[in-house]
């Protein structure tokens, strides 16, 4: 089966949970290629060992020259020209929540005339994009120049994708949504959607590479605890709110060590308030950090701590669980779908400093309740978030049978997926059986 993937500026720093998906599906014998709106900015490019590789086999829909979207364009029009015209019209029907609509939308008619084309070259049976907004509307047009059917995943909340929602779930061969949170919205607020039309889908993390560090995590002679924390440094990730905890650790004689990986805007004011709270010595920021790096990171810290106001998912919650290391997170949007707290883990009201440097010294007092939290966290991930897990239910989806040689596979995610279902909806404990 030939499949496309779509995703927005690839290859991101933030979609290595995208490469995963892609080299389970192509492992099990599915063709997949990859298309892309187009190339990131330098600054958020991932720098990854797949990177260069994944941008090397991925079409570009944009830029292109005015001989090849002239040409396109007229292609797909003589191609089908009711097809061409019901794209036009979608401009001015579908409610993006940008005005004028047909402003917003219009445009997308070139890049979705170059992707159907190119599409219909490779034989592509099937496109599965990865975000909502403009990429899903390309999608939208595909299927009425091709035939093509898409299908989406939702990896944040409902409300972030600039409108038409409803008609994008309607238009879906199915959707997938990363938390139970979307899937109670989902039946709450598009209730014409039918329930075998989406189901929960997670990402994850590729648990035979997330590993823990050989010999576990003995206590440090030195009695410093080590913190880790990696992120894009943008306000909501909570960096400041860590940064402060810190410095009350560090006031009541406590010996840390904060290591924060990411770039971002904030870079400079979290640095300036490290320096305000005379942390310069106990905080090194690392910068960008690629994937061996940021495990190298993980193996040898004693606590992961991510402090956002609000986390859709947290793939970085679950890479580190994978490693054992405990981890804390807030209590807020998605988090506590991975983190159950005091059990692989600890949750923490967001922008609470004092509560963060609570559970913190917690931990750093008690070697053998992150040892406990450690082994929970990892097994939390194996049976419910581990990426081949999720890739066999999207090859499920995509084929309407098993992958090859994984039916144990298939087999425990769909009796976790069960699980979590059945806790989330309670009226509708048969949501993944389609």
């Amino acid at each position: 089966m030939k499949i496309a993937h779509i995703m927005p500026e690839w290859p991101h720093h933030g979609q290595l949970w995208f490469w995963r998906e892609i080299c389970c599906l192509r492992g099990w014998g599915m063709d997949v290629s990859i298309f892309s709106t187009r190339r990131p900015r330098p600054q958020d490019r991932a720098r990854h060992a797949f990177a260069d590789a994944g941008e090397a086999e991925t079409f570009y829909l944009w830029p292109q020259g005015k001989w090849r979207v002239a040409w396109d364009l007229l292609c797909c029009f003589l191609y089908s020209p009711l097809g061409f015209l019901r794209c036009m019209a979608l401009a001015f029907s579908l409610d993006v929540e940008a005005r004028p609509r047909w402003k917003y939308v219009l445009p997308l008619l070139v890049p979705a005339c170059i992707f159907a084309r190119e599409a219909r070259r490779r034989g592509i049976e099937h496109i599965h994009c990865h975000t909502a907004s403009k990429s899903a509307i390309l999608c939208m047009m595909v299927r009425r120049l091709n035939g093509t059917p898409f299908s989406l995943i939702v990896n944040a909340d409902i409300g972030w994708w600039g409108g038409a929602m409803r008609q994008k779930f309607a238009d879906t061969a199915f959707t997938l949504l990363c938390t139970r949170v979307m899937v109670r919205e989902m039946e709450r607020d598009y209730p014409s959607i039918p329930p075998d039309r989406y189901a929960l889908g997670r990402v994850g993390v590729d648990a035979r590479q997330w590993t823990p560090p050989p010999g576990g995590r003995p206590p440090r002679e030195d009695g410093e605890l080590r913190i880790l924390s990696v992120s894009r440094l943008v306000k909501s990730k909570g960096q400041d709110v860590l940064l402060r905890a810190v410095a009350l650790l560090k006031q009541s004689g406590l010996s840390v060590c904060l290591r924060i990986g990411g770039n971002g805007p904030e870079m400079d004011a979290l640095q300036a308030l490290s320096r305000e709270l005379q942390l310069t010595e106990a905080v090194a920021f690392l910068g960008f950090i690629d994937e061996s790096q940021y495990m190298a990171e993980m193996r040898s810290a004693d606590v992961f701590v991510l402090a956002s106001h609000q986390e859709p998912m947290g793939v970085v919650y679950m890479e580190a669980m994978a490693t054992e290391i405990p981890t804390i997170g807030t209590n807020a949007g998605g988090v506590p779908e991975i983190i159950t707290d005091n059990v692989n883990g600890l949750l923490v009201p967001p922008n609470d400093p004092p509560a963060l440097a609570a559970a913190l010294r917690r931990l750093h007092e008690q070697p053998e309740l992150r040892a406990t939290l450690g082994q929970a966290a990892r097994q939390t991930i194996l049976n419910e978030f581990d990426s081949h897990l999720w890739a066999a239910e999207l090859y499920r989806r995509f084929t309407g049978h098993a992958p090859p040689s994984a039916d144990h596979i298939t087999q425990r995610h769909a009796e976790s997926a069960q699980i979590m279902v059945k806790d989330a909806t309670k009226s509708q404990p048969t949501l993944l059986s389609a």
